[in-house]
């Protein structure tokens, strides 16, 4: 093990004092940017500057002391005060069946809130499996199940040939959705009014659920990013990053892709309904990834940080170089 990765551990275990929400449900995004600082090349000295700078504003983790087992612990789901209680649990979890067997039995529960607290529970969870830690692992889940949200989903997920572009253009026409009130100032809650709208129900559900092919949607969510620049949009090519590392760890990944689908499609009505702009895939000129790394390293923004890590660890993936191209906007802003 080398001297940063101690150094990011025992910052990473320092940070699990803190709750995976603060100030009224915003997200703790410092342990997905020190791992994501990590692998761009930061130093000791960044990581613990990182660590001081952002952690000022985090509360502490405090237990209720409400007991959780594998019969009772779903019970619990989605209420924004059991972060620290299920924590526990899931340690223990880990402890008791070991890292892929927990992953196994859990992350298929959770697919159906998927998109609680902005996808944060799952980009916290596939950034512990990442690096490799199995408290970040359990701290992962316990983020997901407390920030949990069932999106209102009826309709059956139905077998069709239409594509991801296809049902979001059909968002995007229909004047319904450039006039509906979606009020609150979180994306999740925006989210939530969003799928609850009865339209929403059957336009969504009709992706078939086998056919759904997460590098499609992560193009999609690339697209609606670049086109618009939205932060909303971010977190979408963020969370699909997300997924392709925790997909593997569902039992039914058609059923899993389907949850998150409609995650993706109620934070896409949130935004306007953007069109969806074709990429140029060719390659582009401007600065090399060593010099994005370097800029993001030295941002304050977490933001910035995750997606010039997800957009490096993407283009290295599927071999599209204007990944590259958007991470360097994003660091020339």
């Amino acid at each position: 093990m080398t001297y940063i990765m101690r150094a990011l551990e025992n910052l990473l275990q320092n940070g699990q004092d803190f709750t995976g929400e603060y100030r009224a449900q915003l997200s703790n995004h410092l342990p997905m940017a020190l791992i994501a600082l990590y692998r761009l090349g930061a130093d000791e000295a960044r990581l613990d500057q990182f660590f001081k700078m952002y952690s000022d504003r985090l509360e502490m983790k405090t237990t209720t002391g409400l007991p959780m087992s594998p019969v009772t612990w779903a019970k619990s789901l989605g209420q924004h005060e059991f972060h620290a209680d299920f924590a526990l649990f899931f340690a223990k979890e880990l402890n008791r069946l070991g890292t892929q067997q927990t992953l196994m039995t859990y992350v298929s529960e959770l697919m159906a809130g998927v998109g609680g607290g902005a996808f944060h529970g799952l980009i916290r969870l596939a950034y512990g499996i990442d690096i490799g830690s199995p408290s970040e692992i359990s701290e992962g889940l316990a983020h997901w199940a407390d920030a949990y949200l069932p999106l209102k989903t009826e309709a059956a997920v139905s077998s069709s040939s239409v594509s991801y572009q296809e049902i979001l253009e059909a968002f995007r026409r229909n004047p319904k959705w450039a006039s509906v009130e979606l009020g609150g100032p979180k994306i999740f809650t925006r989210m939530a009014m969003a799928a609850a709208e009865p339209e929403f129900q059957s336009l969504a559900g009709s992706v078939q659920g086998t056919g759904l092919k997460l590098s499609d949607l992560s193009r999609v969510a690339l697209s609606l990013y670049a086109s618009t620049n939205d932060f909303t949009a971010l977190h979408l090519v963020t969370s699909c990053h997300a997924m392709r590392l925790v997909l593997p760890y569902c039992r039914d990944q058609g059923q899993a892709m389907a949850s998150y689908w409609m995650a993706f499609t109620a934070a896409y009505i949130t935004i306007g309904c953007p069109a969806c702009v074709d990429l140029d895939r060719s390659a582009h000129a401007g600065p090399s990834w060593e010099e994005i790394a370097a800029r993001a390293v030295l941002s304050d923004d977490d933001h910035t940080i995750k997606l010039v890590y997800t957009c490096r660890e993407e283009e290295e993936f599927y071999q599209e170089p204007i990944y590259r191209k958007i991470a360097g906007q994003r660091v020339l802003l």
